[in-house]
């Protein structure tokens, strides 16, 4: 039986495993086996030809390692020494286009290691705890408001623990709204910590974090506090804190003793707190008692760790507590749901309790796409220059041929030489990446460290991605140059492997990626200058707000604070209010309005009665907030919105009488106000009510009008000590600062969008200038003939910029409507966005025609006006 009748994939595996010298009897026996079984079933013999190769596969008849160590396949160190000769020669010869390789693979590498580290961040936020996949979140929704809340009955997990055995574990977190002052006791220092938070003492049982110094037994104990490493390193550098005190100046003063130290959270956990109290302390100094039985405070964070398989029966009885112990008269008005903690980032963001940031899975696809984009670019890049240097080499190859060397040898060298490259951008984007930590973690709000770059995943994915690289960059030349005759690579003019439409399409899909991402970060800049630019309704620019803690100390004493301020030059107006302006955090009220059956749920802030004119808000019907008309301390005023929500006209809504039902206020409509943005851009203007209510003012905001804002920072630290004393720290804010925080997450991306979009820039340009080099030496003798046949320098440069300038437009006309739809899908997150201009695409278009103009007539220009005669003896 001839060797083409046997099955030729076990046939080939028996070659390659079996010693020489029993391989003519193994495979003889086989033969004659298989065909006598294939007269009576060919399926069969087949399945027993397999059957028996494997068998033979044993210690007896294995001489594979023999057969390496005599073949040409193994390398020795002589052979190692003499390739990288060979290499080193190479890259002398070819430094453009080993740069190209080198610096686009390098490059390309670097992005998207860069991206995945942030990928990874984001996919395992809140993974690190060790039950994390049976600890939910209980959160509602209002039915009566429409708005979502990350928050619970504060009654509701001490019940589901006692009542139910699916529940094994659980804890509270209250984080205030505003930011909170901490004074040392030892030195008076005071700071103002925006992350604080009131925890249950099984909080860090739930929440496995190690424990630097003490006990979280200890937190217990009311009156008691945790510091984070960080914070105890700020407040006492470094030292043992245990026993130390810390004055907490919120509603009312109290002292908390520092009894531990944990570490940092990680940056990737909803958790972002540096300092932890027991919550029986907050209802202490923040609250009368009763606030930790009362169903109906429903301003605190729920966690529970649920037995696998028992969510939906712990839902179940939840939502029954609420609906009889929250309102029993009224049981729809929540709806209680469970989140999974793991799921909470990339999920939508409930409208009121979120204290984490939060991404979504687009974000997360489109940095994904991002980063294999860079990475495709780079190696497209490195791909074409290691071909090119391939093939312009094969008549190297040809002569080595010759002179005795096989084809095994061949691709061996061609291999090292690609692997060779790879390793050295391995290594460079390596120290690039950590080198550039720093600059991502302030990008991404996360931290980074050497330890990111070691874990076992990244090492294994980067090492497969080089292998990748490696592979499909090497073994096609390899293969190819290694195969063709030595006398037809002697002969013929081999310049290239691999045809040029591959080399077009290559270059085409890199201008496509780079045109779009150009036009996107066009798009990003001109809406976040939109944003910026955008009038708020009032200025920002000059306003500086103080939170309000002490509020027995500070709200009795705010006029007198006023009228010291207004003596001094450079303060205009001095105001009050509930919420800091373009708060994300508003209240939403049910308003009864004169003549009107149905209620309005519309959001409010209380307001002393300078507010509207120390924002100079524009009164566009009836007036503002007078202090001398005694009726204005509970009148009410309006935005064009709210008035527009009754179909009234301004003049029409004027004197209505108008009831906040949740604060049982009820007073006259005075005004209506221009509408003006009381919350981010992000949000429409909805309708608004503003009143007059002195005991609930949380910031006063002062305008300043003097451009020495040092100075006048100053007067106000001066004039707040002197009007309300030291038991409450004074702190404060520029509103322009805040607003601009609002948009932070938006302008990072801004600027990763940049960076993408300049980095691609680089790359396509590299590409295109080893692509047209490559060109031109391949053309090198046809131009010499064309210009001693007559043509000109213009036209000899004109035929080599044709040939890109199509593939740079057939990419601009594929990056146009992808890059347009999905700019229209990101602007649709803003309530107010610019409308896509065509300059910018008409920009982009020229930008890309410029730079590859420039980059092609740089080479065909040399080529045009070098001699002629030189290139026609070129061989």
């Amino acid at each position: 039986m001839s060797e083409n009748q046997l099955p030729r994939l076990p046939l080939r595996f028996l070659r390659w495993f079996c010693k020489d010298e029993l391989i003519d009897e193994i495979e003889g026996d086989l033969s004659e086996a298989y065909h006598q079984r294939r007269i009576q079933n060919s399926a069969k013999a087949k399945i027993s030809f397999y059957k028996e190769v494997l068998l033979s596969f044993n210690k007896r008849n294995i001489g594979m390692m023999e057969k390496y160590k005599e073949t040409s396949l193994g390398l020795s160190w002589s052979m190692l020494a003499q390739y990288g000769k060979i290499l080193v020669r190479t890259i002398r010869k070819s430094k453009v286009y080993s740069s190209i390789s080198i610096v686009s693979l390098t490059l390309s590498l670097t992005c998207a290691g860069l991206i995945y580290l942030y990928l990874n961040k984001e996919l395992t936020y809140d993974q690190v705890y060790d039950d994390a996949d049976n600890i939910y979140r209980i959160s509602h929704l209002s039915n009566n408001s429409g708005r979502s809340y990350a928050f619970a009955p504060v009654g509701l997990v001490p019940h589901l623990i006692e009542t139910m055995e699916a529940v094994e574990d659980g804890t509270r977190l209250f984080k205030y709204r505003r930011a909170i002052p901490m004074t040392l006791t030892a030195t008076k220092q005071s700071f103002n910590e925006a992350r604080v938070g009131w925890v249950d003492p099984g909080f860090f049982d739930l929440f496995n974090l190690k424990i630097l110094y003490g006990s979280a037994e200890d937190l217990k104990r009311p009156y008691t506090i945790m510091l984070n490493e960080s914070t105890s390193q700020k407040y006492f550098a470094g030292k043992n804190p245990i026993g130390q005190t810390i004055t907490f100046n919120g509603e009312y003063e109290a002292t908390l003793e520092v009894i531990g130290v944990f570490e940092d959270f990680p940056s990737n956990t909803s958790f972002q707190l540096d300092l932890l109290s027991n919550i029986e302390t907050c209802y202490k100094t923040m609250w009368a008692g009763g606030w930790m039985t009362d169903w109906q405070n429903m301003f605190t964070s729920a966690y529970v760790k649920i037995k696998p398989g028992k969510s939906e029966e712990v839902l179940k009885v939840a939502q029954e507590a609420v609906s009889n112990n929250y309102a029993p008269d009224r049981p729809k008005l929540w709806e209680t749901s469970l989140q999974k903690l793991t799921n909470l980032h990339l999920s939508e963001p409930k409208d009121i309790g979120e204290w984490s940031s939060h991404n979504d899975i687009e974000t997360i696809v489109l940095f994904s796409a991002i980063g294999l984009i860079i990475l495709s670019l780079g190696c497209f890049n490195f791909i074409n220059m290691v071909t090119a240097q391939a093939g312009q080499r094969a008549k190297e190859v040809g002569v080595r041929k010759v002179l005795g060397s096989n084809k095994k040898h061949i691709a061996q060298q061609t291999l090292f030489e690609t692997v060779s490259f790879v390793l050295i951008s391995g290594m460079l984007s390596w120290g690039l990446m950590y080198a550039l930590l720093p600059r991502l973690g302030a990008l991404t709000s996360h931290s980074y460290y050497l330890n990111d770059l070691a874990n076992a995943y990244f090492v294994i994915g980067f090492i497969l991605s080089l292998i990748i690289v490696a592979l499909l960059a090497g073994a096609y030349p390899a293969l190819h140059i290694s195969r063709i005759n030595s006398l037809h690579l002697m002969k013929k003019n081999h310049t290239a492997v691999g045809g040029a439409k591959v080399r077009n399409t290559l270059v085409t899909a890199q201008f496509t990626i780079t045109s779009g991402l150009v036009i996107c970060t066009l798009m990003v800049f001109l809406q976040m200058k939109y944003i910026q630019n955008r009038d708020l309704g009032f200025d920002d620019s000059t306003i500086v707000t103080m939170p309000i803690h002490n509020d027995e100390a500070v709200i009795p004493k705010i006029n007198a604070f006023r009228n010291e301020l207004l003596s001094v030059s450079g303060i205009d107006n001095v105001t009050a209010a509930s919420h800091e302006m373009l708060s994300d955090y508003t209240y939403i009220t049910n308003f009864i309005i004169q003549g009107f059956e149905e209620q309005k749920k519309w959001e409010r802030y209380t307001v002393e009665q300078d507010y509207l004119k120390a924002f100079d808000l524009e009164v566009i019907a009836g007036r503002g907030f007078d202090r001398s008309i005694p009726t204005d301390s509970n009148a009410f005023v309006l935005n064009e919105s709210a008035v527009s929500a009754l179909n009234l006209t301004p003049q029409q809504a004027l004197n209505l009488t108008i009831t906040d039902q949740g604060l049982n206020y009820t007073g006259k409509i005075i005004g209506v106000v221009k509408d003006f943005h009381f919350r981010s851009l992000h949000h429409d203007i909805q309708p608004f009510v503003m009143y007059v209510n002195w005991d609930r003012l949380d910031y006063i905001s002062v305008n300043l009008s003097s451009n020495d804002f040092a100075r006048n920072i100053e007067h106000l630290e001066e004039k707040w000590y002197q009007t309300f004393g030291e038991k409450a720290p004074f702190f404060y804010q520029f509103l322009d600062q805040q607003t601009s925080d609002l948009y932070l997450k938006e302008d990072n991306e801004s600027l990763l969008f940049s960076s993408f979009s300049l980095l691609s820039v680089i790359l396509g340009v590299l590409g295109l200038f080893g692509s047209a080099l490559f060109i031109t030496e391949r053309r090198y003798k046809e131009i010499g003939l064309r210009k001693v046949l007559g043509a000109n320098t213009l036209q000899l440069i004109l035929m080599i910029n044709s040939i890109f300038i199509r593939m740079i437009g057939l990419a601009f006309l594929i990056a146009s409507p992808l890059s347009f739809l999905l700019m229209n899908h990101w602007l649709k997150e803003f309530a107010y966005h610019i409308e896509q201009p065509i300059w910018v695409y008409a920009a982009t278009a020229v930008t890309t025609y410029f730079i590859a103009s420039v980059t092609v007539s740089h080479i065909s220009w040399k080529a045009a006006t070098s001699n002629p005669i030189e290139a026609i003896k070129v061989e």
